[in-house]
């Protein structure tokens, strides 16, 4: 058998085998010789029915399927021992065969791990900075006020405040006073704070009254506006259906040992033990955004083509994770029907774009490491190439 290597422009090559007379009959008789093992026939004892007869007794569609079998994994096998340095996926596709001069020709493309070209040096005159991984008062005190409205309790009231929660019913009146759309809607008193005009038109007024407020898509939030901009509502018609006060608890040391004695005793160790989430959650976020911001800069001074059969290992992974946030296949399919043709079609597209663009960042960093002589990553560790790499960069530590 012989064979001709020749390289592809996306990390594969094309393999052509060239098989004459002698070549078949070998394969032909090591296939027969494996349906030997198994084939029993009347007056035969296992394994000793002739060849011949076991022919007969296979289908020539078996037998072809195993010729190309023999010739394909003796060629790799060959191409492989005489190309060592080839990072082989074993993986292949785009498989043809014709009939040439006598001979048959098998041709197959397989794919090779990248590698990664550096086209320039310029990579190594980019800057970085130091991230900022210490809470600032600000975020301690967004934490403290997600906390009491986590904790918040809610007692019914006949009228609303600014610090109400409010379920309503939405009527869209025409100008000839039709109702041309209804809804439900929640309202909170974060709202309000968005939009002081809507307060002005909602505090103090009581369940079931009907508010009216003129219609303008440019004044009310998202949510209290039509679903469908060509009915032209003239009037909102608001009416509170059920109104509770959102009444928030006081951090204090009362309040941590009534929510957290089984691992805090006063205000002084929560507010510690805040300070210490948000420079956990401040590191591993910079430091992704570091990295990534990082490869975006020495992007142009590489080069790396993914073969398809990673790329196509990439989209079943993200789709299978895609697939299973909406409970299976089901859940998938009404999803889909749900967006549209072309939305869904634009889905797919992102899917495969972010999937290619992900893998090149990937082999790009992997590369990275090498050229910055980084030592023990280990790449199964959450953020340890990520922190590595920014240590090697910076020079500072990160805890």
């Amino acid at each position: 058998m012989q064979y001709k290597l020749v390289k592809g422009n996306q990390s594969n090559y094309e393999v052509v085998l060239e098989l004459d007379e002698k070549d078949i009959q070998n394969y032909k008789t090591k296939i027969l010789k494996d349906f030997q093992k198994e084939l029993q026939l009347p007056w035969f004892r296992k394994w000793h029915v002739p060849l011949e007869l076991v022919e007969k007794h296979i289908r020539p569609e078996y037998i072809n399927a195993g010729i190309y079998e023999y010739a394909i994994n003796e060629g790799l096998k060959k191409i492989m021992e005489e190309n060592p340095n080839l990072k082989f996926i074993w993986n292949v596709y785009d498989l043809n065969e014709k009939e040439e001069k006598g001979k048959k020709i098998i041709t197959f493309k397989i794919d090779v791990y990248p590698e990664v070209e550096i086209l320039n040096e310029n990579w190594k005159a980019i800057k970085t900075e130091k991230i900022s991984t210490e809470p600032t008062d600000e975020e301690v005190q967004q934490v403290l006020k997600n906390l009491q409205s986590q904790y918040a309790e809610y007692k019914d009231r006949e009228d609303i405040t600014e610090n109400s929660v409010i379920k309503a019913k939405l009527q869209f009146k025409n100008k000839k006073g039709e109702v041309v759309e209804e809804g439900t809607v929640f309202l909170w008193p974060e709202d309000f704070k968005e939009n002081p005009e809507l307060a002005k038109q909602l505090i103090w007024k009581k369940k079931n009254e009907e508010i009216e407020i003129q219609y303008s898509k440019k004044q009310l939030p998202p949510h209290l506006q039509t679903k469908d901009p060509k009915r032209r509502p003239a009037v909102l018609v608001i009416i509170p259906l059920d109104i509770k006060e959102r009444i928030e608890p006081e951090i204090n040391d009362e309040f941590v040992k009534k929510y957290f004695n089984w691992e805090l005793k006063n205000k002084e160790e929560l507010l510690e033990k805040i300070k210490e989430e948000l420079k956990k959650a401040k590191t591993e976020g910079g430091l992704v955004k570091f990295v990534d911001e990082y490869l975006q800069k020495v992007s142009e001074s590489f080069k790396v083509e993914i073969p398809k059969t990673i790329i196509e290992e990439e989209i079943k992974t993200r789709m299978k994770s895609l697939v299973n946030r909406f409970g299976g296949e089901e859940g998938f399919k009404k999803y889909i029907e749900t967006i549209g043709e072309d939305k869904a079609k634009k889905l797919i597209e992102d899917i495969q774009n972010a999937s290619k663009e992900s893998l090149k960042k990937f082999f790009i960093l992997r590369k990275l490491v090498e050229l910055l002589w980084i030592k023990d990553i280990d790449w199964n560790k959450p953020l340890d190439v990520e922190k590595k790499i920014y240590e090697k960069l910076t020079g500072d530590k990160i805890s």
